[in-house]
């Protein structure tokens, strides 16, 4: 499910490609997936899956800017090599 959530929104937050097939909605943050099919509701989909169990659609996004470094980086109490 957070992957799905996430896939829609990293292509959502982009604007469209100049040889995009897109005609409206081709600007970023607005809906691409309707701009192709508008007869689609596929927060639909991502909502029925959570009613199912299969996960949350919701996420956080976190922006972190990584170091080079040999050392382990510690990330809400994990440690990462």
């Amino acid at each position: 499910m957070a992957i799905d959530q996430a896939s829609v929104d990293l292509v959502n937050q982009e604007a469209a490609l100049p040889e995009s097939s897109l005609n409206i909605n081709r600007a970023a943050g607005e809906d691409k997936f309707r701009g192709i099919y508008p007869q689609v509701d596929w927060a639909h989909q991502l909502d029925y899956a959570e009613q199912l169990g299969s996960g949350a659609g919701r996420i956080h996004w976190r922006k972190f800017k990584l170091i080079a470094s040999n050392q382990p980086v510690e990330i809400n109490g994990r440690s990462f090599a």
